[in-house]
């Protein structure tokens, strides 16, 4: 990989990293999800339907198109498939 795509990389787990952190905070806040509830949350994740992951897919697509040319790359990534 080059330093550029290095940096993309490390731009979209930053990015992630953020909006989970984020998320878990307002819903621990709030009250809404504690720390014991956090396993299953995860392996919800990493066992999503066929359109929800499509449509995640699409999502992250376009955020790491975005990000691509924040680093100065022109990244040319077709649309997953459905």
């Amino acid at each position: 990989m080059t330093t550029e795509e290095h940096k993309l990389m490390v731009g979209m787990f930053t990015t992630q990293l953020g909006i989970y952190n984020d998320l878990l905070n307002v819903l621990r806040d709030k009250g809404i999800i504690r720390s014991a509830e956090l396993s299953a949350l995860w392996k919800a994740a990493h066992d999503a339907d066929p359109t929800k992951a499509a449509a995640l897919a699409s999502s992250v697509r376009v955020l790491y198109v975005a990000q691509a040319k924040l680093v100065g790359l022109d990244v040319d990534l077709p649309e997953p498939p459905a």
